[in-house]
């Protein structure tokens, strides 16, 4: 409607988006697991924060990033809501 550059535009702020959003989610998850990790396991590599959203985005995220089209990921979004049901449930528990 507007032309190519204004498309341009729309893209490269949707990636900038995206691409925030996705650091803000690895950040949350590596300051979240960092310490329940050191309690459980100990002070080690493997529990510091950087090892930990490492592993988090290459075992957990970047498997989501290689199929071709999202039918591929239904089992994975059917997975993950009933996880997110069993963490409401027992959240609303204790």
């Amino acid at each position: 409607m507007l032309g190519p550059g204004a498309s341009l535009a729309m893209s490269l702020i949707i990636f900038i988006y995206i691409w925030g959003s996705a650091a803000a989610y690895l950040i949350i998850l590596g300051d979240c697991f960092t310490p329940v990790l050191t309690s459980i396991l100990g002070a080690a590599w493997f529990t510091q924060r950087d090892f930990v959203i490492l592993a988090a985005s290459s075992l957990c995220i970047l498997p989501l990033c290689f199929p071709r089209s999202l039918t591929a990921l239904a089992g994975a979004s059917a997975t993950l809501c009933c996880r997110l049901s069993q963490v409401r449930s027992c959240t609303a528990v204790v």
